[in-house]
């Protein structure tokens, strides 16, 4: 069979990914571990992933905050406590946090405006300074004098040329949460002058998607961030306006021109896990983990008391969603991914990237802080989508979160295909499969996704054309062409029909129709192209153009002739027999003896006519 006589799909293969459930506080007899809590500030550093600080409430309410500094070896899964020398920061929680190379600085927290760096080669801490909470110079230039107040729950990312920059935060001007304010203030620290500038100004959303000089983001706390794999923008998402008002805003900074740009918001809407959607948003979220994936993809989870799991690709523009679990968590079995596995609702948890995985720790789960640990690894989604075609063939997408980095393997009854995932995805394109049913699964590893099914159909389109005048002066006939959809597949066709192959002489469908005026060239019979578009393979049609068939479709001429000559000579011969029949009734005399008034009649007629002689 011709492979290109088939309809196609597209088939869209994501991967998401599997939790397995790493253990916790409880779970190991007297080994290390860090205590319950959330609002910890994480850095990653090769193998080893760093946790500091925090804050949880003990049964009795009694408030704690956390200064101890852990380390979790990768290779060994094992919980080092690390004791670094004095100086040493005091007790903190939502701190701003940057890593440069292998330095760490830290900022704020509750009633703290201090910064600190940490040197991971000496474990060494330094103060950088502090200062009062009202310290603000002359805006948008570097000072000695200037100095952020008291701030937590800011964003923080890096400029392209190293400068630390924070975001928003709420300030509690000495542990006094009555007098807390939520702020809109940019603040850009020098490393090398050991100057802080900053800048705000009225809340303006301007134009969706459109970057301009007017737009600030409104007063926010405890939104989550994201910085391209550039460095030379930041993604901040959702937040609180202030207590239990959450936002779902999407904002784009450019650390390069320095303009704000507002990208919509919405609410929560989800299509099918895996599949990417205009229309998907997350909707408001506080205090939701996030990652930067190694494909540049931002990946949310959970925030406000949810679990949920987002993925947003910046270069569509679109959010997938990838799925929830039970609020109160399923772990399973220690270091074992299931698709059964999710952790609970929850928010301010600590989140790592190491090795292609996610990692996620602690959180504020079900009003107490929690000390699960989780990682998350890849395996498989396959959807197919039925309003995408690629010519004769099939194009096959695959994505990852994170990236898997491997060879997917495509298999079907009709399908044999592979692609190698570099920066999250990769396309390829296969050759039309035979029409028929398919069940087709992606392979990567020792991951197999859950199959999708899929129908293969005939895309053979009915084209007919009648003939509507043939001019005996010119020579030229006039045709109207239709191009119908074929049963299995009802998209109105396009494309263009052409007369005898000639480029100078065809028509466009409109609609699935068009009328063609042309020559029909020697004879009688003429060939009609229709050129085919990415739902149709092209067609030939032979028409006769003869007289006889003005008005006529060719492909019923003849019979329909025919049709119409007996039937108009049954209408007419049945006419006359109908009249001749009725006349020889009229004038012949009754030959029923029980009927003597029929002869009176007759000879009344008779004498009266002969009376008029």
């Amino acid at each position: 069979m011709d492979k290109t006589r088939c309809l196609v799909f597209l088939f869209v293969i994501q991967t998401a990914a599997d939790w397995a459930w790493l253990g916790n506080d409880h779970d190991h007899d007297g080994s290390s571990w860090p205590d319950e809590r959330y609002g910890s500030s994480s850095w990653s550093d090769g193998d080893d992933l760093w946790l500091f600080g925090g804050y949880n409430t003990g049964e009795d309410n009694t408030e704690y905050l956390f200064r101890d500094l852990w380390r979790y070896h990768v290779p060994t899964a094992e919980w080092i406590e690390i004791n670094a020398t004095n100086p040493w920061p005091a007790h903190r929680d939502g701190v701003a946090q940057w890593k440069i190379g292998s330095q760490v600085y830290i900022f704020g927290g509750y009633s703290d405006n201090e910064l600190w760096m940490l040197d991971l080669l000496s474990l060494k801490w330094q103060m950088l300074g502090s200062g009062d909470n009202s310290s603000n110079g002359p805006q948008d230039q570097f000072a000695t004098s200037n100095w952020p107040p008291h701030l937590q729950e800011s964003v923080s990312s890096l400029t392209p040329n190293g400068d630390l920059l924070l975001y928003g935060g709420i300030n509690y001007p000495f542990f006094n949460e009555t007098d807390s304010q939520v702020m809109n203030l940019m603040w850009t620290y020098r490393i090398s002058s050991q100057e802080w500038k900053w800048k705000n100004a009225s809340t303006s959303y301007g134009r969706i998607g459109i970057p301009d000089a007017t737009n600030w983001p409104p007063p926010l706390h405890s939104a989550v961030i994201w910085t391209t794999l550039d460095g030379t923008s930041f993604y901040m998402y959702g937040g609180s306006l202030s207590q239990d008002v959450f936002v779902s805003d999407l904002w784009q900074f450019n650390m390069t021109t320095n303009l704000w740009t507002w990208l919509g918001n919405g609410s929560f809407r989800q299509d099918a896990p895996g599949k990417s959607n205009s229309q998907n948003w997350p909707g408001s979220v506080e205090s939701g983990a996030t990652w930067l994936d190694p494909s540049g993809n931002f990946v949310l989870f959970g925030g406000s008391n949810t679990n949920h799991l987002w993925r947003y690709v910046t270069s569509t523009s679109q959010w997938t969603y990838f799925g929830s679990g039970d609020i109160l968590g399923t772990v399973g079995t220690v270091g074992t991914s299931s698709p059964r596995n999710w952790p609970a609702a929850g928010e301010s948890f600590s989140t790592w990237v190491h090795g292609g995985n996610l990692y996620l720790y602690g959180g504020h789960v079900m009003g107490d802080g929690d000390a699960d640990l989780w990682r998350y690894g890849a395996t498989l989604f396959v959807s197919v989508d039925n309003s995408s075609f690629y010519g004769d063939n099939f194009g096959i997408t695959v994505q990852a979160i994170p990236n898997v980095g491997d060879v997917v393997h495509i298999m079907g009854r009709h399908v044999n295909a592979t692609c190698q995932v570099m920066s999250g995805s990769c396309w390829i394109v296969v050759q039309a499969a035979v029409p028929g049913n398919d069940s087709i699964v992606a392979r990567v590893g020792n991951l197999t996704s859950a199959p999708a099914n899929l129908s293969v159909y005939p895309r053979i389109p009915v084209v007919t054309a009648i003939l509507l005048d043939r001019s005996d002066y010119s020579g030229d006939i006039t045709l109207q062409v239709t191009v119908q959809p074929n049963i299995t597949l009802p998209a109105v066709p396009s494309g263009t029909i052409f007369l005898n192959g000639a480029d100078d002489t065809f028509c466009t469908l409109q609609d699935g129709s068009c009328t063609l005026q042309g020559q029909p060239g020697i004879g009688n019979t003429m060939s009609l192209t229709y050129s085919g578009d990415a739902y149709y393979q092209a067609q030939t049609l032979q028409v006769d153009t003869s007289r006889e068939q003005l008005g006529v479709s060719n492909n019923t001429a003849t019979g329909l002739i025919i049709a119409l000559a007996v039937a108009f000579f049954l209408l007419i011969g049945g006419a006359i027999a109908i009249f001749v029949w009725k006349q020889k009734k009229k004038y012949r005399p009754s030959q029923d003896p029980a009927s003597p008034d029929q002869d009176r009649k007759v000879a009344v007629s008779l004498d009266e006519f002969e009376g008029t002689e």
